[in-house]
């Protein structure tokens, strides 16, 4: 829920045809807003148990001559100081962290859709898994969803119909429904950029290197004396989801190799740290202090002007349109979150208009 507005630099390197002046003047602030964004309150960080391990990386992080600063998060904080004086159910600070959030959490649930469910024209439908978008010959699309128990299984397959289609699964989600759906000629005008143009966004966990890194708790319940940082860079490496026909499967090309970038950077911040710090590379979570098999935040795969128009109605059909991460070709700099929110508000302010009247 780390909520953060993408350098302006990188958008405009990234989207040089958007009218910057108008995402960080509207859109960005939009996001904000409706994500409920708030700052830790300067006080309760200064004081709490639970942020000595932040207070303890900036000191360190300062005496290295690396800049620090804060950033909004979508977590209620006025709820964390109650998880604080023990009078709420812990949540943050009772180490769930990525783990879920049980409390406290200002998730798209309790902001954009409740504000949708609250129209009384949505309905939103849990434990529904699309598995392929076809084209009528009406131009309508057609479809087959899964309708999953609780262990994962399928219980039914549902059909629907409708005039136009929103996807919003994320990279890997939406870019699969599209390559699946292709592959098995249901939807037969996607163009070559379907799938292309993939990035972790530099997740690993500067100076030679652009590096943006967080300072984050390792959700452990118990003192390692371990910093942890996740670090994002502008890792210039790009992958491609393809369709392999062996398996039937959509699958991600990605190499090892292609992580150097970011390792790098990751292990020149840490020895910039130990040089005037002291301390030593913890193998605590990762081999040898570094963990680059995992990806928080996958981008691209439907890039914006690309696989689809300037604000993403996908090329070739006209009545499919993609407002995620799958927008973004690779890298946002920093977390997501709001790069994203952000577009989609930019996205839909003209698709409401020119489409829906």
């Amino acid at each position: 829920m780390v909520a953060i507005q993408p350098r302006r630099a990188h958008f405009e390197a990234v989207f040089p045809w958007i009218d910057s002046d108008e995402m960080y003047s509207t859109y960005f602030p939009r996001a904000m807003r409706e994500l409920k964004v708030s700052q830790i309150p300067e006080s309760f960080f200064n004081q709490s148990e639970h942020y000595e391990y932040t207070r303890t990386a900036e000191r360190q992080a300062a005496k290295a001559g690396l800049k620090t600063e804060f950033f909004g998060n979508s977590y209620d904080f006025d709820y964390m100081q109650r998880e604080a004086r023990g009078e709420v159910y812990p949540s943050a600070l009772d180490g769930e962290v990525i783990y879920g959030n049980n409390a406290g959490k200002f998730s798209l649930d309790v902001t954009y859709l409740k504000d949708a469910e609250a129209t009384g024209n949505v309905t939103v439908k849990t434990l529904r898994k699309v598995n392929t978008i076809q084209a009528l010959d009406n131009e309508q699309l057609r479809l087959e969803v899964h309708v999953l128990n609780t262990t994962g299984g399928i219980d039914k397959v549902e059909h629907y119909t409708c005039d136009k289609l929103f996807l919003n699964a994320g990279s890997t989600g939406t870019s699969e429904l599209l390559l699946k759906s292709q592959a098995e000629r249901k939807l037969n005008n996607l163009n070559e950029h379907i799938g292309q143009h993939w990035g972790p966004n530099g997740n690993r966990g500067g100076t030679k290197y652009k590096i943006f890194a967080e300072l984050a708790p390792l959700p452990l319940e118990l003192e390692t004396w371990t910093t942890l940082y996740l670090a994002i860079t502008d890792n210039p490496e790009r992958g491609n989801y393809y369709f392999d026909k062996a398996s039937k499967t959509v699958k991600l090309n990605w190499k090892r190799e292609q992580n150097e970038y970011s390792v790098n950077a990751a292990k020149e911040l840490i020895e910039k740290l130990a040089k005037v710090n002291g301390g030593s590379t913890s193998s605590l979570l990762f081999t040898k202090g570094f963990g680059d098999n995992f990806c928080y935040h996958p981008l691209g795969g439907c890039v914006l002007g690309k696989a689809t128009d300037e604000f993403g109605r996908v090329k070739g059909h006209k009545n499919i349109y993609v407002q995620d991460g799958a927008l973004i070709p690779g890298s946002a700099g920093v977390n997501p979150y709001v790069f994203i929110t952000g577009l989609a508000e930019r996205n839909m302010a003209s698709i409401l208009r020119e489409d829906f009247g």
